[in-house]
């Protein structure tokens, strides 16, 4: 099986719900005040590998995956986070119901937050331009072609 072959070296981890909710948070603030992420201890325990029993620090891996609960919609999605890439990779098996543009107003909140929070704990560094700060917002894709759930509600 290609599953557990030698030859496949893929480092990941993972994040909970919680993640997500403090995400959103963050998101709401962080316009107004670049340092809001500051006060969230909980959500910077997440990239150091501290808040999940038996977690990884980012730096030692290549992909995080996030279960998201969508805000608006009762519909899990699944982002996948390219550290290398600096991309979030989103897989939505609801696509006939649930269309793209949804998906990513969704998880722009992610998209903006993360690199924040990675330079905030010195994973990553920020960009100066004319003489401020600049955090770039990761990429959104949407992964096509996927298998799609027929039934659920929405």
């Amino acid at each position: 099986m290609v599953r557990y072959s030698n030859m496949i070296n893929l480092r990941d981890t993972t994040t909970v719900f919680l993640f997500g909710s403090l995400i959103r948070k963050i998101f709401k603030t962080i316009s107004d005040d670049d340092n809001a992420i500051a006060d969230e201890v909980t959500l910077l325990e997440y990239p150091l590998g501290d808040y999940i029993h038996c977690n990884t620090h980012w730096r030692d891996i290549d992909y995080v995956l996030m279960p998201i609960m969508m805000e608006v919609h009762a519909h899990w999605i699944l982002e996948h986070f390219d550290l290398k890439k600096k991309c979030l990779n989103i897989y939505n098996s609801y696509g006939f119901r649930i269309k793209d543009r949804q998906c990513v107003e969704d998880v722009q909140a992610f998209a903006v937050v993360i690199p924040h929070m990675l330079v905030k704990i010195g994973f990553w560094k920020s960009n100066l331009v004319d003489g401020k700060e600049r955090i770039e917002p990761l990429e959104i894709n949407i992964i096509q072609h996927l298998s799609q759930q027929q039934n659920g509600l929405v």
